[in-house]
């Protein structure tokens, strides 16, 4: 992928949220807590900084809710700026427009502007989304799950485990 034809941009991965509080929230109620899971998340953070592993802004913005109750999240996303990148294109807008049309639910609540960000993100830029939310047999327009809105909109949408077999991690 380029960036105005000028540079080659490295980036394949859109991350959610969700991924990163998993790992720097570092305790049993995470899927993936650091301590346990610390070659995953270094290889992880090595993408991130190859520029493999990017986000949109509002990523940013979520983590900084998160810095009260996990501390280390602040001193993180301070040496992490690199990683988040603002809306740059109409492109972004117009996905985004489409995604709460057919999920009104990203409108209606600040809980989802995240995930709405990071679809539309991807979709723009031609990458894949790394979440941690499943394919949900709730999903529904009311409760939208990233997995089933990315598959109706041709975003590619990849789990952290299938983010791991697909860059070679052993």
């Amino acid at each position: 992928m380029t960036q105005d034809g000028l540079f080659d941009d490295p980036a394949k991965y859109a991350i959610d949220t969700n991924v990163i509080v998993s790992f720097l929230g570092d305790s049993d109620s995470e899927h993936y807590p650091m301590d346990v899971f610390k070659p995953q998340w270094n290889f992880l953070e090595k993408a991130m900084q190859d520029g493999r592993v990017v986000a949109p802004a509002i990523v940013a913005v979520e983590l900084e809710k998160w810095t009260k109750n996990v501390p280390a999240i602040k001193t993180w996303l301070h040496d992490q700026r690199y990683l988040f990148h603002e809306i740059a294109s109409d492109g972004e807008l117009a996905v985004a427009k489409a995604i709460v049309n057919a999920f009104p639910a990203y409108a209606s609540s600040v809980n989802y502007v995240g995930d709405l960000e990071v679809m539309a993100f991807a979709h723009a830029r031609g990458l894949s989304v790394i979440s941690l939310e499943l394919k949900a047999t709730q999903h529904s327009v009311r409760k939208p799950k990233i997995p089933n809105v990315c598959e109706k909109f041709g975003i590619p949408w990849v789990s952290l485990a299938g983010f791991l077999r697909a860059e070679g991690f052993a």
